[in-house]
This record gives C-alpha cells, structure tokens and sequence, in this order.
C-alpha cells in the first residue's frame, strides 16, 4: 500500500509540474508574420525578375526567327 501511495504521489507531482511548465511556454507569434513577409517577398521578385526577363526573351525569340 504504501508504494502504491507513493507512485500516485510521484504520478501527481508530476502532472502538476507538466501543467506549470506548459503555462509558461507561449507559441511565437512572430513567426507568422515573418513567414508572411518572406512570402510577399518572394512574390515580389519573382514578379520583376520575370518582367525584367521577358523582353531578352522575346528578342531572343525574334533573333532566332530571322
């Protein structure tokens, strides 16, 4: 009985340190935003790089025609 008494004992100190330490640890709200950002970004350039491309391309296909 009295180890029986002692590991709920052991099992309760245990739960109650779990749900401390989960209080105490917060997801990062940042991240969100800095995922968002770096997708903004990448659409960003890829946008000019594309736009910035497209006339060498188009000569190119015209240089190869003629």
């Amino acid at each position: 009985m009295a180890s029986e008494e002692s590991a709920v004992t052991t099992i309760m100190n245990l739960a109650g340190e779990a749900k401390l330490t989960r209080e105490g640890v917060k997801a990062p709200g940042y991240a969100v935003v800095s995922i968002c950002k770096s997708l903004v970004a990448g659409g960003v350039v890829g946008g000019v790089s594309r736009t910035a491309v497209a006339p060498l391309e188009r000569l190119k296909i015209l240089l190869q025609y003629y």
